[in-house]
């Protein structure tokens, strides 16, 4: 039969074909002297020693820095200015006089209602075609982050709406930590998180700086800091992303062999890019603390944070009020030291920051539209300085997309926003399971091991191969009119792995069944060319190193 896990892996789970409902277990302590103990001992960056060497070349646009003290007036304050010292085309010279975008309902299905989103206000549309960012959609962040994820730090702004102070609701009067002297957060509007986590590697890492990752970490976040870093270590992993232990043990290692500074921790705790993992309250402390240690910087990536959903139950019924929205979503105060074991309304690496090392990258590439490459980026105030020089010599930010999803966002609400996530999570939450089963119908004497995920865009299953890499597979693969991303991507070495990443977000589920089942088929064909080649006692061996007999009796 089927051992039903790695050895290797406790946490892996190895899927049978007669397997029992798949629950998500999340392991952690109900103990709240470790939470306790954390915001007791704040151990601020300094911020001076974790720059890169080329920021002290960096000078920020003298234009743009004049500016910054009007730009970051409440907006009642704001139109009183008479702006003369930029070369700023006048409003008389913009084209667009109004913006009117047709949005699908929400909340109903494909029987909701669509509405229309109009932007006609002068004031907002000057500023939409100026240089700069909406500031609007700045206070909206703001204010998210601090309602949705309770950080502990305080903001170095109160978020002003409408021209309104909202300091009622800031982190000062909600238990939050207060450090005299000490370390403020600020949110800024970006680009997406790709051009955010560009610019992150520019202003912080120095060549002969480490970078630590997940076991298979993202590889288009790979390519971006490579140009920037000795290399990325991707640290072994379990069910919870990056274990605690092998942190500190790669820490160490990469001090001893001399070969450098462990610079950064990089983290993408919900729906990891590519195995879907959900990083539990309780991990998400303990690696802060090696974090700490090493006085390390926290990236903390996390564009597939609305995109969660109800655990894989075989013969499920799908009602999207089983899927949390986006108001389940919220933290817990400060002021609650217990662990929280929800998955749904955990806190952040941001949340539990005391010493203004997590730089925090959100986006609405995955909750709204990519193509409007927009997003924001919250950490300690000394970091944004630094993020404002840079950009504004070099902005990729556009003011216009800003407005866009502002504008959206004002109409919809809280209520109408919460109601859009729950759509996205009742969509990906079918795809995900159309695709567990298609994989299992049709490509299961094969498939060594599957993880399925809460979280997220992807499935990452293992296969029983005839070769070491499923890179060898991929033109097989396209002869079949099917592609999957190899795993060797996921590895700053391009390490050989026996998994693909499959990304079940993109098409319909009839067309994930179809593309199991062509998956399936190139699986087959391998093992038959193999086994023709004299590779069947190969085989046998293999499957009985995974742990199962070899016909049929283990997907």
């Amino acid at each position: 039969g089927c051992s039903g896990r790695d050895p290797n892996r406790s946490n892996r789970i190895s899927h049978c074909i007669h397997w029992s409902s798949f629950q998500l277990s999340v392991r952690m302590s109900s103990s709240s002297s470790l939470l306790s103990a954390h915001i007791a001992n704040a151990k601020p960056l300094r911020w001076e020693d974790a720059f890169a060497e080329r920021v002290s070349r960096r000078i920020e646009n003298q234009l743009v820095g004049l500016h910054r003290p009007i730009f970051q007036m409440p907006s009642h304050e704001r139109e009183k200015a008479i702006l003369l010292a930029g070369g700023l085309p006048p409003a008389e010279a913009f084209p667009i006089e109004a913006i009117e975008l047709t949005v699908r309902g929400v909340g109903d299905g494909s029987s909701a209602e669509k509405v229309k989103v109009t932007v006609d206000d002068p004031k907002m549309l000057y500023n939409a075609q100026q240089y700069g960012s909406c500031e609007p959609l700045r206070e909206w962040a703001q204010k998210f982050m601090m309602e949705f994820h309770q950080p502990v730090l305080p903001f170095a702004r109160p978020p002003f709406v409408n021209g309104t102070n909202t300091t009622t609701t800031t982190a000062t009067t909600n238990g939050h930590h207060e450090q005299k002297n000490g370390p403020v957060l600020d949110t800024i509007l970006t680009a997406g998180n790709s051009d955010t986590l560009d610019k992150i590697a520019s202003i912080v890492f120095n060549p002969t700086d480490g970078v630590f990752a997940d076991e298979h970490a993202y590889s288009t976040t790979m390519l971006a800091f490579r140009p920037y870093i000795n290399e990325v270590i991707n640290v072994e992993s379990d069910d919870m992303g990056i274990i605690p232990e092998a942190l500190r043990e790669a820490c160490e290692s990469y001090i001893a062999a001399g070969r450098g500074k462990p610079k950064a921790l990089y983290v993408v705790p919900v729906g990891s890019n590519p195995e879907g993992k959900v990083t539990s309250e309780q991990r998400i402390l303990e690696l802060y603390a090696v974090a700490r240690a090493y006085d390390m910087v926290v990236i903390e990536d996390d564009p597939y944070w609305f995109l969660r959903y109800p655990s894989y139950h075989e013969g499920a019924t799908y009602t999207a009020d089983k899927c949390p929205g986006l108001l389940s979503l919220k933290a817990p105060p400060p002021t609650q030291t217990a662990i929280v074991d929800d998955p749904y309304s955990q806190r952040s690496f941001l949340s539990f920051d005391i010493d203004g090392r997590v730089i925090r990258v959100d986006t609405f590439s995955k909750c709204v539209a990519p193509g409007l490459r927009t997003g924001w980026c919250t950490a300690s105030k000394a970091f944004t300085t630094q993020y404002y020089a840079y950009t504004s010599c070099a902005p990729t930010q556009s003011a216009m997309a800003q407005t866009v999803v502002y504008s959206l966002l004002r109409d919809w609400g809280i209520e109408g926003f919460d109601r859009h996530v729950r759509d996205l999570q009742f969509l990906y939450w079918k795809r995900r399971d159309q695709l567990v089963s298609s994989l299992v119908k049709h490509c299961g004497e094969h498939l060594a091991m599957m993880d399925i995920p809460v979280a997220g865009m992807f499935l990452w299953p293992s296969f029983r191969l005839p070769v070491e890499d499923s890179a060898a597979i991929i033109p097989d693969l396209l002869k079949h009119r099917i592609l999957v991303a190899p795993g060797n991507f996921f590895s700053f070495t391009n390490k050989p792995s026996p998994a693909v990443r499959i990304a079940f977000c993109c098409v319909d589920e009839a067309k994930l069944d179809t593309a199991a089942a062509r998956l399936g088929e190139v699986l087959r064909e391998k093992w038959v060319a193999h086994e023709e080649g004299g590779g069947h006692k190969q085989k046998q061996q293999q499957q009985q190193q995974n742990g199962c007999s070899p016909a049929g009796t283990c997907c």
